[in-house]
Parts: structure tokens; sequence; C-alpha cells
């Protein structure tokens, strides 16, 4: 398995309570890096000196997207990367121009990964162009 790129960036994280239904959600971020190889995509947090690795092969991603965040306040478009319906990993705060190289790069790794039959009929994989949808 051979590295391509690595990215550093944030982990966008979404906190419910389960105790209650009046608190709202806490979004939180942890830096880390985006590792990028030819069949995983990997994200290791880097926060007071704990280590949370995640790791996905590109054959399980269904959809690469660029999201417009959801914030009025959050400046920095959010990559989505969807792996079944509801389960999903999300990076943001990407360096400039980072954001659309590692769109780019995943991209064409996880559709690379896909059946043909499943590119070729649209059986159930989507991407999104650069420019969101």
């Amino acid at each position: 398995e051979n590295l391509i790129e690595q990215f550093p960036c944030k982990l966008l994280q979404t906190y419910t309570c389960a105790h209650n239904t009046h608190t709202p959600d806490i979004q939180m971020a942890f830096q880390g890096t985006l590792y990028i190889t030819d069949r995983h995509t990997c994200f290791n947090v880097e926060e007071n000196e704990r280590r949370l690795p995640i790791m996905l092969e590109h054959k399980e991603v269904e959809r690469v997207e660029r999201q417009r965040p959801a914030r009025r306040s959050e400046k920095n478009d959010i990559l989505r990367m969807s792996t079944g319906e509801n389960k999903f990993i999300a990076m943001k705060d990407f360096r400039p121009g980072h954001l659309d190289s590692a769109l780019a790069l995943l991209e064409h790794l996880c559709e690379k990964e896909q059946p043909e039959e499943s590119r070729a009929m649209g059986g159930g994989y989507i991407l999104l162009p650069r420019g969101g949808a």
C-alpha cells in the first residue's frame, strides 16, 4: 500500500445529548491529518497526546462530496465521504487549495474501486462535481 497524499485538516464531530431533547447538539473539530493511500483513506486525530485512527477502504465509499457549512458563521467548505445510509465522515479547515486536491483525488480513487456495472448503471454510486450539486 502506497501513501499518495496527506492533508492537515480537522475531523468534524457533532454530539447529541442522550439524556434530554432540549439540549442543542454540540459541534467540535479535532485537528489531525487526512492520509490518502492507493486503497484507504485514513484520518489520525492528534490532540491532547491521544490518537484516534480512522480508516476507510475506498471500495466502501459510496459518495464523496463538498458541502457548504450549515452554520453561517463557518467560512470553510466540508469534505464529506459517505459509506452507507447515515454513515459518513466529514473533514474541514483544509489549507488553501487542499480541499479541491483531496476531493479530486478521492473521487478518482473511490470511483476506480467501484464495480464496472455499478459505475455504468449508476448503481447507487454518486459523485458530485467539485462545485456542489
